[in-house]
C-alpha cells in the first residue's frame, strides 16, 4: 500500500505504462503584424502618376525605341518596347476603339519588326512601323497620364498572365 492509502502504481512499469506524456503545447498564433506603409503604399497605388513619374517610365522605352529605329537595338529594347505596347492594347480597350486601333498597329508593327529579325538576324523597322510604335508610345504616356498606378499594375499582370 502507498503512503496515499491505494495499491496504485506500485511497481515502476505500472507508473510508465500509464502514463500520458503532455500534450505539445499550442502553437502560438501569429498576431496580424501590422504593415506602418500600407495606407501610404495604397494611396500610391490609386493616385494619379506625376508628370515626373510619366516620365521616369517613358524615357527608357523611348531610348529603346530610337535604338530600334536606328538599327542598334538589342533583344531587350525590343522586350521592353513590347510589353509597353502590350499594356497599352489592355488599357485601351477600357478607353475607346481609336485608341485600340493604334495599339493593334503598334503590335503589328513589332511582330513585322521580329520577323525581320527572324529572317536578317538584325533589329529593324519599315517605313510604317516607325509611325505606328511611336505613336503606341504615345498613346502610352498619354493612357499614363490618365490612368491610376493600380490600373496599370493590372493591366501587367494581364499581359504577364497571357504570355
Amino acid at each position: 500500500m502507498s503512503i496515499y492509502g491505494s495499491n496504485q502504481h506500485t511497481s515502476d512499469e505500472s507508473c510508465v505504462a500509464s502514463f500520458n506524456p503532455p500534450r505539445p503545447a499550442k502553437p502560438k498564433k501569429v498576431k496580424y503584424t501590422k504593415d506602418p506603409d500600407a495606407v501610404m503604399r495604397t494611396l500610391r497605388l490609386n493616385s494619379p502618376y506625376s508628370q515626373e513619374q510619366i516620365t521616369d517610365i517613358i524615357l527608357p522605352v523611348r531610348v529603346s525605341f530610337e535604338s530600334l529605329r536606328t538599327g542598334g537595338a538589342t533583344e531587350r529594347d525590343v522586350s521592353d518596347i513590347s510589353a509597353v505596347i502590350d499594356v497599352t492594347v489592355v488599357r485601351s480597350l477600357a478607353i475607346k476603339k481609336a485608341a485600340v486601333d493604334v495599339a493593334a498597329l503598334a503590335k503589328r508593327a513589332l511582330d513585322r519588326c521580329r520577323e525581320r529579325h527572324a529572317r536578317t538576324g538584325r533589329w529593324g523597322l519599315d517605313g510604317p512601323g516607325i509611325a505606328d510604335i511611336e505613336q503606341g508610345i504615345d498613346l502610352h504616356e498619354q493612357i499614363l497620364a490618365l490612368s491610376r498606378p493600380q490600373d496599370m499594375v493590372d493591366a501587367l499582370r494581364l499581359v504577364m498572365e497571357t504570355k
